[in-house]
């Protein structure tokens, strides 16, 4: 029994301190908040999506293709910076709960690609650098089926 107690305690310590250093991503009223703080703007519904930087001077567009696709369809992001003309293709990942494919986005660019923190767009240019190698990922994900991607153990 104290065995099992110890376990549970360790279990409830682990996810305690992981949501004390997790970054809150919200999006209220078209302001992408990180812990409380806006860091960027964003506008659009449904399958395409503008975030843009506070001071207007980044402006990223971002575009699905999962409308109408078949089940097992891995939906792929194409990610634009409109003002410098560069563009990179990753997979959707949604990593919580959310209704909101804005907030799914702004997650998704937050805490994998770390490309919106506590200063708003960072990691811009190393972002869009990993393109090549990003855009042949997503050429070999949007190939293969659901099924088969199970199989796969990397790429």
């Amino acid at each position: 029994m104290k065995q099992l107690q110890n376990v549970v305690m360790g279990v409830l310590l682990v996810f305690g301190i992981h949501s004390v250093t997790a970054q809150k991503i919200k999006v209220k009223k078209d302001k992408v908040l990180y812990d409380g703080v806006a860091v960027a703007v964003a506008s659009g519904s449904g399958y395409s999506f503008t975030y843009t930087s506070l001071d207007g001077s980044i402006e990223i567009k971002v575009t699905s293709d999962g409308q109408g696709q078949p089940e097992g369809h891995v939906e792929m992001l194409t990610i634009k910076d409109v003002k410098q003309d560069r563009t990179r293709i990753i997979p959707m990942e949604f990593l919580s709960i959310t209704m909101s494919r804005k907030k799914a986005i702004a997650e998704l660019l937050t805490k994998k690609y770390d490309f919106i923190n506590s200063e708003g767009f960072a990691n811009v240019d190393a972002f869009f650098n990993e393109q090549k190698s990003a855009e042949q990922k997503a050429k070999i994900l949007a190939s293969i089926s659901l099924k088969e991607l199970n199989n796969v153990s990397s790429i």
